[in-house]
């Protein structure tokens, strides 16, 4: 491998653990936090704090470092898979019902120049009703006008 792809290679690395320094060092400072909330989701609730916080070190050590760095990007999916599964599951939070959703609910409404739509919470500023996005009902603002 050419030094220039060799450096590139290490780069992306670096990148790659970058996003889980964060959350090894929330971990071991956090160890109670986490610990409380992984109580009643794990059986062991005490791995969830400073230990998933080493573990993530060492995964993270062994990718920047490619000391057998398969190993290390292994560790990290470990650790992301149980804690998509357990901690965020983002499928439970757009539940629908397809035979009572109609297009409009389902579809942003197009929003007049003068009004400016927000994220997460589309609503006609303009006719001062709410529309749902998503299946999420939106509750109507005040208007400020």
């Amino acid at each position: 491998m050419s030094v220039a792809a060799s450096a590139i290679f290490l780069v992306g690395r670096i990148l790659f653990v970058a996003l889980f320094v964060v959350s090894a060092q929330g971990h071991i400072a956090n160890h109670d936090r986490y610990v409380t909330t992984a109580r009643g989701k794990i059986p062991v609730p005490y791995v969830a704090g400073w230990p998933v916080g080493a573990w993530l070190v060492l995964a993270i050590l062994s990718t920047v470092l490619g000391i057998w760095p398969d190993v290390g990007v292994l560790m990290v999916a470990a650790f992301l898979i149980p804690t998509t599964i357990l901690f965020h599951p983002f499928w439970r939070f757009f539940r629908r019902n397809p035979a009572t959703d109609t297009a409009e609910q389902l579809l942003p409404q197009r929003q007049p120049s003068r009004c400016h739509p927000r994220p997460f919470r589309v609503l006609d500023r303009c006719r001062t009703r709410a529309v749902r996005y998503h299946g999420i009902p939106v509750q109507p603002a005040l208007s400020r006008a």
